[in-house]
């Protein structure tokens, strides 16, 4: 069933357009969305940019292309059209309406409950790769708040993961990939040109405060199924995690309130209870992404390196901002949120669980290799952040 709008949902929207405005009046970020939407001239070559790549990971003859190409360049158009605010990501909004149809699906094929009617989504710039819950003042209605640049910095991180894997083989039915540890390493000194793109997504994201800022590139074909892959299952995770909150409950009129700030505008999150209901909505979420991946054609292990993915970014969200606050890396402690090396290995004893023995532990292992590909990139490029500590230091 699709979204309700009624008065309540333009209450909720106008809302979200609210913070976003507040936002874009305050920040480079906000107001560079703002330029682009107004010139449209530079909207225009951001829609060819994002239609060349869809048709690029389609991997179609250049015929082909050029024959779907007016279609796509419509679609996504008529997307920006149709987008709930001023203020909101055309690109992004697709990506997370693409989702949220997935996840709402896959919930039905598995007999899970979903009401009706859906929260509002959008984006807000949380400054956590991750998303959240607003209450709506004065209204029933909620907002899941995707971070602004979470879908670019996935994209863009998927990319240099995927190419950081050795290639071992590859034909036109096949493709084999090591995830030895040192092919790994020995790929990355070979071509330093993965930790390279990693590096410039850190500065762009941590030091510019904007993943734009970060160069755009196209993958070769043998690594962009790869990257599509953890990008995808990435992006279903965190959205079926926060749906996995809304069908366990945990969203009722007793769920805490803690205030947060936008600029200068101070707003309302939920904040859960306890580590319990971030467990139970992992699991959902793992449950449903793993249904969307399943139905895709992806097998286990190739469909679950995404939750590895998801937590690993998070770390380095994490200690990165810990660099360039204090100049070492600290995980703060949180009340409602587990670390995410406790969320990890629950998630991990759940597939474990589920499924015969080899068949997690495959999985398991392709999601360590993910995880241990980026601490390598990380540990290579987290002294940018100490210098730039420093220099504010001296």
């Amino acid at each position: 069933m699709g979204w309700i709008m009624d008065d309540s949902v333009k209450k909720a929207t106008g809302y979200l357009g609210f913070l976003q405005e507040q936002y874009s009046l305050n920040s480079q970020r906000g107001k560079a969305l703002k330029d682009i939407r107004d010139n449209k001239d530079s909207l225009l070559k951001s829609v060819q940019y994002v239609v060349e790549g869809q048709l690029k990971a389609m991997e179609l003859s250049p015929e082909e292309a050029e024959q779907l190409k007016p279609r796509f360049l419509q679609a996504v158009m008529e997307d920006i059209n149709n987008i709930p605010t001023d203020y909101e990501d055309p690109f992004c909004y697709r990506i997370m309406k693409d989702i949220e149809q997935e996840i709402f699906e896959a919930a039905g094929e598995l007999g899970i409950k979903i009401p009706d009617k859906r929260p509002v989504i959008g984006t807000l710039p949380t400054h956590r790769v991750n998303a959240g819950v607003i209450p709506v003042p004065d209204c029933e209605e909620l907002i899941i708040a995707f971070e602004s640049q979470i879908f670019n910095f996935a994209n863009l991180a998927s990319k240099v993961a995927a190419r950081a894997l050795s290639i071992k083989n590859s034909t036109s039915e096949q493709l084999q990939f090591s995830v030895d540890i040192e092919d790994i390493k020995k790929n990355l000194e070979q071509n330093p040109e993965i930790a390279g793109r990693f590096r410039e997504l850190i500065i762009a994201y941590f030091i510019d405060g904007y993943t734009g800022y970060a160069p755009q590139y196209f993958l070769d074909g043998n690594y962009l199924g790869i990257a599509s892959i953890l990008r995808h299952s990435f992006e279903l995770f965190v959205m079926g995690h926060e749906y996995g909150h809304i069908v366990c409950g945990h969203l009722d009129d007793s769920s805490k309130r803690v205030r947060n700030m936008l600029g200068e505008i101070e707003y309302d999150e939920i904040q859960f209870d306890d580590w319990e209901q971030e467990i139970e909505a992992d699991n959902i979420g793992t449950s449903l992404m793993l249904h969307v991946m399943r139905k895709g054609g992806y097998d286990l292990s190739l469909s679950y390196m995404g939750v590895d993915f998801f937590f690993s970014i998070m770390d380095i969200v994490e200690n990165g901002f810990s660099l360039m606050l204090t100049g070492e890396e600290t995980i703060i402690p949180s009340d409602s949120h587990p670390p995410s090396v406790l969320r990890r290995e629950v998630v991990r004893q759940s597939i474990r669980n589920s499924v015969p023995e080899e068949e997690a532990e495959s999985a398991i292992f392709l999601g360590t290799q993910i995880e241990q590909i980026l601490k390598i990139l990380w540990d290579k490029t987290k002294g940018v952040l100490l210098e730039y500590f420093e220099a504010k230091q001296a």
